[in-house]
């Protein structure tokens, strides 16, 4: 008999889960089955590879409703961060019962069509069950080298807080969470419901959306001044020393303010930014590679598609056409 995955969520935690990403994402999907409105309300589920006592990242004990059984007819599956620590730590946990228990069950359960996400290093749980061949994702911005590694087939955009992938999402940071939580939401509730739901979520916060400053390791006041200044001139070409100077601190400061938050050089931020404008404009107008090359600062078209293809894992006429296939 064919399996058919209902409407109910499951948030599946992990030993040492970051308490403000499991935070975060059962604040929006709790707010999410509350404008679900015509039809049966989804049930929210807090699941475990086991029901042994678990411990998230501050120490704090977690209670569950069940295990991955609990969660078979769940039609959404979100994976919140864990405490990845260095690269090791990583490997340890994929190697690990846990972890090879979830990346088989993450597999089959995308295989009846359940929508599966992840965030930050629990996107390498995705990639090990196979689920990033071929498909766009991210995930934090020192891990992103990593997951390109490990995952040759993935298509690791480093441009992006979150993506979204026939039926696959992968978040970055902690704010990315919340943008990931309402990309489960859309499937659930209705565009004006989302409309309000979104405004709900980031009502109170810094930013309406994640920028490249929400991805700081360490948040400081100058990096995000510099990115407002960068979107804001993103047309023409500039120095660093007049970035600095809008600022108002010393090319040498920024680029230390610069290195603290997004862990880049300032030439480094600026191409990020002007590539997540590109892909942006690649995604939502009709604009040609070659004016879409200008609108973000570069003459040379040829220098946009080296750079694009370098930060998110295709050309730009290959992003526009894998975007319009998942729209």
């Amino acid at each position: 008999m064919t399996e058919h995955p209902g409407t109910d969520i499951a948030v599946v935690l992990v030993d040492e889960v970051i308490d403000s990403a499991f935070a975060l994402v059962w604040e929006v999907l709790s707010a999410a089955v509350g404008h679900a409105g015509h039809g049966p309300t989804p049930r929210l589920l807090r699941v475990a590879p086991s029901t042994a006592s678990l411990r998230s990242s501050a120490r704090n004990t977690l209670w569950v409703d069940g295990d991955l059984n609990a969660a078979q007819r769940c039609g959404y599956v979100v994976v919140p961060a864990f405490a990845a620590g260095d690269g090791s730590a990583i490997e340890r946990r994929l190697q690990s019962e846990e972890g090879r228990l979830l990346t088989h069950w993450l597999h089959a359960r995308q295989g009846v069509g359940v929508v599966v996400a992840a965030g930050g290093p629990a996107v390498f749980l995705l990639g090990e069950s196979g689920l990033l061949d071929g498909k766009r994702c991210t995930t934090n911005p020192p891990l992103r080298e990593a997951l390109r590694r490990r995952y040759p087939r993935a298509i690791v955009d480093a441009t992006s807080v979150v993506t979204g992938s026939s039926g696959v999402y992968c978040c970055g940071p902690l704010l990315g969470h919340i943008s990931l939580a309402l990309s489960l939401a859309r499937h659930c509730v209705c565009d004006e419901a989302l409309q309000e739901l979104a405004r709900t979520v980031w009502s109170g916060r810094d930013h309406e959306v994640p920028t490249v400053s929400d991805e700081a390791r360490r948040p400081n006041r100058e990096a995000a001044r510099a990115e407002v200044w960068i979107r804001e001139n993103l047309a023409r070409r500039f120095r660093i020393a007049e970035v600095a100077r809008a600022v108002g601190v010393s090319p040498r400061t920024l680029a230390r303010r610069i290195s603290d938050a997004a862990g880049v050089s300032p030439r480094e931020f600026v191409q990020l930014i002007r590539m997540r404008h590109a892909r942006l404009l690649l995604e939502t107008t009709a604009m040609t590679v070659e004016e879409v090359s200008a609108a973000v600062g570069h003459r040379d078209p040829t220098q946009l598609r080296r750079i694009f293809r370098k930060l998110v894992g295709q050309t730009p006429s290959q992003h526009r056409r894998t975007h319009e296939a998942s729209a």
